[in-house]
């Protein structure tokens, strides 16, 4: 007898058996607040304080409840500061420049 134990019997020899398409552990899918943050990043880049940004997910429909199912934060003004958080973290301020010996930071800033 030839061929894979694994065939059922009367099975053909030319196919392979079917195996299932494995299943992507949990900790491997995308994070739901990088996700939200890359589809509002020019607002979010834009937002002076997190309260913009909570307004916004306020105006889209974003509930306490669907945020905290959703994203794992308590409410809309945590899920801002978060966001906030990971975007001023990326983005340095244009306003700042390094200043350099003999320049105040003020002049530098400006």
């Amino acid at each position: 007898m030839s061929g894979s134990i694994r065939m059922p019997p009367g099975s053909r020899s030319d196919t392979l058996p079917h195996v299932p398409r494995q299943r992507r552990p949990s900790w491997a899918e995308p994070d739901p607040v990088d996700e939200l943050a890359g589809r509002l990043e020019e607002f979010i880049a834009a937002a002076v304080h997190p309260d913009e940004i909570a307004a916004l997910l306020e105006s889209d429909g974003m509930s306490d409840d669907r945020i905290r199912e959703k994203y794992g934060c308590k409410d809309s003004f945590s899920l801002a500061e978060e966001l906030y958080e990971r975007s001023s973290a990326a983005i340095p301020n244009p306003r700042y420049r390094p200043t350099t010996p003999g320049k105040s930071a003020c002049r530098a800033a400006c």
